[in-house]
């Protein structure tokens, strides 16, 4: 929580800060400062009865709690029905007593319940900008109950302190470099507009996404502590040569017992050539992708624990660039790996390569495009699907290591390369947020980037994270039909034959 960096003096941009707080908290033997760190929530006590508690995100165990301040950060990006099971805690009125030994009428009035939301903007969909906005015309009428508070960049340009102009929290040039990387993200984070969705034709809501991220750290390698038959990974890789990026994807999936195969993306980029400013060339694309298949194998025998999904549309040339992986190659340690190979595409090729493996799949987008979307958004909306995420366009992130049972925050030093895997998938969400979907005749349908944004937003993050979502649904359909198949014992079989002569 901020309050224990306030308390623990750790904000370095607030150096008047004192440890005053820390000595009105209850403390105990076993805790020195008094701040619990359980996993269903952080909470601590004060002597004069105050007690703050900070929830957990499942909205099904916080029910039944009583409180006189709830505080909502980053309320535009929770589930509503978080804020909707909370929001019950302050119906009590702080003002209510019964006793038979005073006068309820004569006791001082106490301090009115209230619900503080704070945000930056996010979708007009969500319950947030419901409350602002229907908050904001009560305040205008006159009702003394709500009040709202825009504050948006300007005011970062150019504080005051007493009256006293200081030095800007932050610069223009950051601004404008948001702009530039992300405009309706940058909009919504330092000029408060909340971002139009496509109504009921945007299949994938932001308050999806938001509710599928995991506060944890990129993936780049297999680090081979689970067995490939409870861990794999899907690597998606949609080839570009002129117009579009060429966009990769890699989604680490587990195997669960409740539910079977689960997916969370750990990876994602581009490849591209920054100096000469277009998509690398095919070969050296390839190169790195082989060098992204041995790190993901981990120890593992060649591909074991590998799918890769290949886009084999014309447009990127996929078809033909199955050619580069079915022989075998040498990696940069001088070691000799078997190719990969789509058995069921590349027929004709399985006795000229007959070391090659199966674990390629070539995916024809005007064929399986629309089942692959549908897969994606049915597994984001059962939680199957899951996003590395937690960054806050700062060079470091707040985790949480186990000590003793309890949850303990420590702050870690992000590389670029995990910095680039971030600003990647926040740039795959903004490109699923705008897949709108299209309705034909006779109940088909296609998805695509939305009729406004076609001219100035691409698709292919959005696209590789569909070929992922599609190795998982043939994941899960593999491990359906296998827990399906009896084993059975021919040896206890029912004979059928009654006699043999000879």
């Amino acid at each position: 929580m901020k309050i224990e960096k306030i308390m623990k003096r750790q904000i370095e941009s607030f150096p008047d800060l004192t440890d005053l707080f820390s000595s009105e908290l209850i403390t105990s033997v076993s805790n020195k400062d008094g701040i619990v760190h359980a996993p269903s929530g952080f909470h601590y006590s004060l002597f004069n009865g105050s007690e703050i508690t900070s929830l957990s995100s499942d909205f099904d165990t916080i029910r039944g709690k009583r409180s006189n301040l709830n505080v909502y950060d980053e309320c535009g990006f929770l589930d509503e029905r978080l804020i909707q099971n909370s929001l019950p805690f302050l119906s009590v009125t702080s003002d209510f007593k019964v006793s038979d030994h005073i006068n309820a009428e004569l006791e001082p009035k106490q301090m009115p319940n209230q619900a503080l939301m704070c945000s930056s903007a996010s979708d007009v969909d969500q319950y947030f900008f419901k409350a602002y906005k229907d908050w904001s015309k009560k305040m205008i009428m006159g009702d003394p109950k709500y009040f709202v508070c825009d504050m948006n960049a300007e005011m970062g340009l150019h504080p005051m302190y007493n009256g006293v102009s200081i030095k800007p929290l932050l610069s223009q040039s950051t601004i404008d470099n948001a702009m530039r990387e992300n405009k309706e993200k940058a909009m919504r984070e330092y000029y408060n507009k909340f971002s139009i969705n496509g109504g009921d034709n945007q299949p994938i809501k932001r308050s999806t996404l938001m509710r599928n991220i995991v506060v944890s750290l990129p993936v780049f390698y297999n680090d081979n502590k689970e067995k490939s038959k409870r861990k794999r990974y899907i690597l998606a890789y949609d080839p570009a040569q002129k117009v579009d990026n060429s966009a990769y994807a890699v989604m680490e999936c587990k195997y669960e017992q409740s539910v079977g195969w689960c997916g969370t993306f750990v990876n994602c980029g581009i490849f591209y050539d920054s100096k000469h400013k277009k998509p690398l060339q095919i070969p050296k694309q390839v190169q790195l992708l082989k060098e992204f298949i041995l790190k993901y194998n981990g120890k593992n025998p060649d591909y074991e624990a590998i799918d890769l999904f290949v886009d084999a549309g014309s447009g990127g040339g996929g078809g033909i660039l199955a050619d580069y992986f079915m022989e075998d190659w040498i990696d940069f340690n001088g070691k000799k790996h078997r190719g990969l190979i789509d058995t069921d595409v590349s027929k004709e090729y399985i006795e000229i390569f007959p070391n090659a493996y199966n674990c390629l799949n070539l995916i024809s987008p005007s064929k399986y495009k629309t089942q692959m979307f549908d897969a994606l958004i049915e597994y984001l909306n059962l939680g199957i699907i899951k996003f590395v995420g937690g960054y806050d366009n700062n060079e470091y992130i707040t985790l949480f290591k186990d000590n003793k049972g309890e949850q303990e925050p420590y702050t870690y030093q992000l590389s670029e390369d995990e910095i680039a895997v971030y600003k990647n998938i926040e740039l795959a969400h903004e490109e699923l947020i705008n897949i709108y979907r299209y309705n034909g005749t006779n109940n088909s349908y296609r998805y695509d980037v939305s009729p406004e944004k076609k001219k100035n937003c691409n698709d292919d993050r959005a696209y590789v994270t569909a070929l992922c979502a599609w190795g998982l649904y043939l994941l899960k359909k593999q491990d359906t039909v296998e827990r399906n198949i009896e084993k059975q014992d021919i040896c206890q079989a029912e004979s059928c034959v009654s006699n043999i002569e000879f």
